[in-house]
């Protein structure tokens, strides 16, 4: 029969055991819903393999592809990731607006889907290439020494008119080699940022989602 000591002393043992040997069907690490230029959106990495997003998000809801890329999106975690089939890697991660459905992502210096040009100007400064009329009247503001750009507007008539000027897409890619420097902006038009080429392809926020 065990004594009262023995039997505390087995209750610690348990309580220790189940506390620092986490269960195999251990719950999945927590979303933090945090976007950080040049690394991640979310759970999502761009040193993952899509099989590995797989893993995380679970099935796709589409996959899309065209030329060298190809797109997966997954709708429900408003999550797209492009990956270059010419070099195997992942291209860029973005999170996207979808209409009447909350975002919340956000980059670390606060900004979200639904910013305005002007916070985007504040967080980041006013030295990003911008391109223009990309998917029927969208902009698009690169910051590419950090490994994050900004899509404003969109030429979806779905989306509502207030988001005309505001953010509708966030994306990260691979920053510039430190050598390459900050770019300049007379020479954005001719910048062959990694990215570069998903975004020709794939920039529309909300068609096909």
């Amino acid at each position: 029969m065990m004594t009262c000591g023995r039997v505390w002393r087995a209750i610690i043992v348990l309580v220790a055991f189940f506390t620092l040997t986490p269960p195999s069907g251990a719950a999945p690490t927590p979303n933090d819903y945090m976007i950080v230029p040049g690394e991640r959106i979310g759970l999502v990495s761009l040193q993952m393999s899509p099989s590995e997003m797989m893993r995380l998000l679970g099935p796709p809801s589409r996959v899309g592809k065209e030329g060298s890329i190809t797109q997966y999106v997954w709708r429900n975690h408003k999550i797209r990731v492009s990956e270059n089939a010419d070099t195997g890697t992942i291209a860029n991660i973005q999170t996207y607006l979808i209409p009447r459905e909350e975002n919340r992502y956000k980059t670390e210096r606060g900004v979200g889907v639904g910013a305005t040009r002007q916070q985007i100007g504040e967080a980041y400064g006013d030295d990003g290439c911008g391109l223009q009329n990309l998917s029927g009247g969208a902009n698009l503001l690169s910051y590419s020494y950090l490994g994050i750009f900004f899509q404003v507007g969109t030429g979806d008539p779905s989306i509502p008119v207030e988001f005309a000027d505001r953010v509708t897409m966030i994306g990260v890619g691979h920053k510039l080699r430190p050598d390459q420097g900050r770019p300049d902006r007379r020479s954005c038009s001719e910048l062959r940022w990694p990215a570069s080429a998903a975004l020709r392809v794939i920039s529309n926020t909300t068609q096909n989602v």
